[in-house]
């Protein structure tokens, strides 16, 4: 067989190949349609003015949010899928519509965050063994 003809015969398997390749690389659900993870607002919840949120810095390893109260700040190390939050401080106002403590919460599972991944356009916030701590959704740029 001559060469040209094994050519023309391997096309097929390699375009199956590279859209294979590229598939595994595209971002989880999005398809390279979902926002990045840095430098987007990540809400919990619906949009509002008190709707808690964190941003990763798009060009350095920092954090900073709105917990439903106060003011969030801290460093992150993302290493492909794994990612943690490390130093995470807050302002400490007085939180009388925090009853519930629902600002304690999102900063304690922000806390465990070991890892991350995007699914349909949502940020899901993984545990050590997986489990999602925390469901995001891309939300109004916050000043």
């Amino acid at each position: 067989m001559n060469t040209l003809r094994l050519r023309l015969l391997a096309l097929p398997a390699l375009f199956t190949l590279s859209v294979a390749i590229t598939a595994c690389a595209a971002p989880a659900g999005g398809g390279g349609t979902a926002p990045p993870l840095r430098g987007t607002t990540w809400q919990l919840g619906a949009d509002g003015p008190r709707a808690a949120h964190i941003r990763l810095d798009e060009k350095e390893a920092r954090l900073s949010g709105y917990g439903g109260c106060n003011r969030l700040m801290g460093r992150f190390v993302l290493e492909g899928p794994r990612l943690r939050f490390e130093g995470l401080a807050s302002t400490r106002r007085a939180c009388v519509d925090d009853d519930d403590g629902a600002e304690d919460r999102f900063m304690t599972a922000l806390s465990g965050v070991r890892g991350w991944r995007i699914e349909g356009g949502v940020l899901k916030l993984l545990s050590e063994g997986g489990g999602t701590l925390l469901d995001l959704r891309p939300g109004k740029a916050v000043p």
